[in-house]
């Protein structure tokens, strides 16, 4: 079920607060579970099933751990692709790689690859899988800050933008948006699969 709240906070900061928050009251055994139940989603998806290319991310701290399907994507001879922060331009980049194990802790310490490694060059049949730590039903993310998928997907209209998100972060009031903020194509729970208004 939806997280329901009579009145959710209008600004960005105390409501990624309170899902941060609620992220973190879930056990590290009912993650998984949901974490297992929404990769299995994920590939029941004709988008999953049709894209030749996969953008994912590496979990940090309570977020789902989709990893598991970047081994389906390589088994199904899918390439895959995660992000690479280039601060000086603000811009996510997407870079090829053979499997996770090729990432390595980047500047914040999360897991990306390195400078060397292709780039994304076709979004043509690509699948992104954003992260997030809460979307409404309409779709809208919420995200940590940067703007960095925001950026990316309005330079990348014809990428499909899958938000895969644990039920307890799904906001049934709307969440606080700007003009920029776009809905994403496709969201899905471990319980059930939506779509965005």
């Amino acid at each position: 079920m939806e997280f329901l709240l009579t009145e959710l906070p209008t600004d960005k900061a105390p409501c990624r607060k309170l899902f941060r928050e609620r992220r973190r009251s879930l056990s590290q055994e009912i993650r998984a579970e949901k974490s297992r139940l929404l990769c299995q989603a994920v590939l029941s998806l004709p988008a999953w099933q049709n894209s030749t290319t996969v953008l994912l991310y590496c979990p940090v701290g309570e977020e789902p751990d989709l990893l598991p399907l970047a081994r389906s994507a390589c088994a199904l001879g899918k390439q895959i692709a995660f992000p690479r922060c280039e601060d000086e331009s603000g811009q996510v980049r997407f870079r090829l790689v053979p499997s996770p194990d090729a990432l390595t802790k980047g500047k914040y310490g999360i897991p990306e690859p390195d400078g060397t490694m292709p780039e994304v060059s076709d979004f043509s049949a690509c699948l992104c899988i954003l992260p997030a730590l809460a979307f409404d039903t309409d779709g809208f993310r919420l995200g940590y800050g940067g703007g960095y998928y925001d950026r990316f997907l309005s330079a990348h209209r014809e990428v499909t933008s899958l938000g895969a998100v644990f039920s307890d972060c799904l906001s049934g009031s709307p969440l606080p948006r700007e003009a920029h903020d776009r809905p994403v194509d496709l969201l899905i729970t471990e319980e059930r699969r939506i779509l965005p208004k």
